[in-house]
């Protein structure tokens, strides 16, 4: 008698009725626990679904969709996606680009030439699709969120706003030679569909995609147009009290970026559509799949999400993609496996700028599927941090000292946090006041670590302030281990008076 391999045994086991129905039921049960634990620390309100081989294992919604009517989120509830949205603007026009209506390598300027000179013969289609163009983001326009967010641009408007303005009149860097995040990349590529078909993106995006998948729950989202069950985004405040934050303007110059509506079980579909590849062709399923510019290590970028191969438990290297998006009081992430079928949706309308602790709870749901422990890392600060300085901006500091005296156990208390948040405020936002406390914060906070000292120490020496600068760079210099050029240029700078 030939002996079966313990291998074989064991999936013969896993393959039999009762026991894969055993074993679907414990991994519901883990991941049921998981957001049991979220809810309970007010961290996710909305809808998730977990998918393994393609089927869902595990679905769930928490928390109201509306405070005011009191009706709470199901797994039925429309929800903004917000940025995941760009992905769908990827696949239509890669089918384009299959269909010999564009190339991917034209320069811009064959199919929008009012755009600036200086770039637009430089600038390709792939540069739009994988955030290599250099373009700046729209929303660093001067007073965007206080006043241009909040009216309404056709897209052919809001083109002639970018053409006459400074921001866009150089792009941030080479095209092609690094990599940053702008929107203004996938509204630009919103318009190219548009010049390109001579219908309109809304239109090519129902007949190529939510038409054709039955996504009959999903579809274009605009401030001015009522939405049957559609979920209201809310933040919560440091005080732990429920807000409504002040809506932007949602029209038509914002649905390429961000503009699509839809539900779990929709975009479950859409991820089946993916791993399945019905949308695309092989050739143009491995442009939408391979990132042309590397950020880190082996994590790239390509046509609206994130690629990365992770060791699983079992030490196989598995692909995995994955995007968030961000919008008033909503936060979103997509996770997908192709090679397995696996799939985590999560739709939250408690709050913007949580994509990276939705990412943790993605992955987290991803372990559990996989057979791992499943246990939920402390969280990120940049969210709930994010959210309180874009509602109250006087309040930050204090919800960071209220998250700690708190919830000590469930968020991330490294110097890595505080340095993340007061880098957006410079890099991003401008707000150089608050940025400063921030550093201050980090360095009072953990008086032994390099990085707070280091990024006090640069911010003072961009201000000026060299004695002080060269104090705290100096510090860094004691307590870093390893040789470090950069902070040594640094103390330099500063020791010959800036």
């Amino acid at each position: 008698m030939r002996l079966i391999p313990a291998l074989s045994v064991l999936m013969l086991l896993l393959c039999s009725p009762a026991l894969a129905e055993s074993h679907s039921d414990e991994v519901s049960s883990r991941i049921d626990a998981l957001f049991d634990h979220l809810e309970e620390h007010q961290l996710f309100r909305g809808a998730a679904l977990v998918a393994d081989g393609g089927l869902p294992v595990y679905t769930t919604a928490r928390g109201l969709a509306d405070e005011a009517w009191n009706i709470p989120n199901g797994v039925d509830t429309r929800y903004r996606i917000a940025s995941l949205s760009k992905q769908f603007a990827a696949v239509v026009a890669l089918q384009l680009a299959d269909e010999g209506r564009l190339s991917l390598g034209d320069p811009l300027a064959t199919h929008l030439g009012e755009l600036p000179e200086a770039w637009s013969g430089k600038v390709a289609v792939w540069h739009l699709l994988n955030q290599t163009s250099g373009i700046p983001d729209y929303t660093l326009l001067p007073g965007y969120r206080e006043g241009l967010s909040t009216q309404r641009f056709t897209r052919e408007e809001f083109l002639q706003l970018i053409c006459g303005d400074s921001l866009f009149a150089e792009t941030r860097f080479e095209p092609g030679s690094d990599w940053e995040y702008s929107n203004t990349n996938y509204f630009l590529l919103g318009v190219l569909i548009d010049r390109v078909t001579g219908a309109s993106y809304e239109d090519e995006l129902k007949r190529r995609i939510l038409t054709p998948l039955e996504m009959h729950d999903s579809g274009i989202y605009d401030s001015r147009e009522p939405v049957p069950m559609l979920a209201e985004g809310y933040e919560l405040s440091y005080e732990g009290k429920v807000e409504r934050p002040a809506h932007s303007e949602f029209s038509p110059k914002s649905v390429p970026s961000g503009g699509i509506y839809s539900t779990v079980r929709d975009m479950l579909k859409w991820c089946a559509a993916l791993n399945e590849g019905a949308l695309l062709t092989p050739a143009m399923d491995e442009v939408f799949t391979t990132p042309t510019l590397y950020i880190s290590d082996d994590m790239g970028y390509a046509c609206g999400q994130w690629c990365e191969p992770r060791e699983s438990p079992y030490g196989e290297r598995v692909k995995l993609f994955s995007h968030g998006g961000s919008t008033t009081g909503m936060s979103t992430w997509l996770l997908r496996a192709p090679s397995d079928g696996r799939c985590v949706v999560l739709l939250h309308n408690g709050g913007s700028g949580r994509e990276m602790f939705l990412e943790q709870v993605a992955l987290t749901a991803l372990e559990i599927l996989e057979g791992g422990e499943g246990e939920l890392p402390p969280l990120d600060l940049v969210g709930p941090l994010a959210s309180t300085y874009l509602n109250h901006p006087d309040s930050l500091l204090d919800h960071y000292r209220l998250l700690k005296e708190k919830h000590r156990e469930v968020y991330d208390f490294r110097p890595e946090q505080l340095s993340m948040i007061g880098q957006l405020l410079v890099q991003r936002v401008g707000d150089r006041e608050t940025a400063a406390a921030v550093f201050r914060l980090n360095v009072e906070e953990y008086p032994d670590a390099p990085l707070a000292h280091r990024d006090l120490g640069d911010f003072l020496l961009e201000e000026g302030v060299q004695e002080q600068a060269l104090e705290h760079l100096l510090r860094a210099r004691e307590l870093t281990v390893e040789p470090d050029e950069e902070l040594d240029a640094m103390i330099s700078r500063a020791s010959a008076g800036g």
